[in-house]
């Protein structure tokens, strides 16, 4: 808050001032030098109190009201609001350096996924060339067999 001990003093004494002199007058009908007095001085603690914040100037072009609480609140929105904008745009540039960063480790990915798989099918070429043993053998169940020794002996 914004509020000072002096300000909730005055503002507390004068309205004390200004009570205790109304409930004199409501019970006695009675408002003498002192009463008027502890009025006057009542006011000026509490208007002195609630006015110090602002400033009203009549000229010749108008009149001008500022008030220091408001204006110190806006001033500090407004400073909140700079730093907001300048987080957000550096936040952009961050995403934008990460978004290019993402395209080109997505680009290397794919160009070391394609080199992978050439080299994976140039291994499979050379362990069937360099190892017969080791290539498809065709299974060829015994009937067939059977067949085809009888067709080699009648000609």
């Amino acid at each position: 808050m914004d509020i000072e001990i002096t300000q909730v003093v005055g503002i507390v004494l004068g309205s004390v001032l200004i009570v205790s002199v109304a409930i004199v007058w409501l019970r006695k009908q009675v408002l003498g030098f002192g009463g008027l007095g502890m009025c006057v001085i009542g006011t000026l603690l509490m208007s002195l109190t609630i006015w110090q914040n602002v400033q009203l100037e009549v000229s010749k072009d108008g009149a001008t009201l500022k008030l220091a609480a408001i204006e110190r609140r806006l001033d500090e929105a407004e400073s909140r609001i700079e730093q907001t904008t300048a987080e957000l745009a550096e936040a952009e540039q961050i995403n934008l350096r990460l978004r290019s960063t993402v395209v080109a480790l997505g680009d290397v990915t794919a160009q070391q996924t394609q080199a992978y798989q050439q080299l994976q099918q140039q291994l499979v070429r050379r362990n069937v060339i360099d190892n017969p043993a080791q290539q498809p053998q065709l299974m060829i169940r015994p009937e067939v067999l059977r067949d085809l020794e009888l067709l080699q002996r009648d000609p």
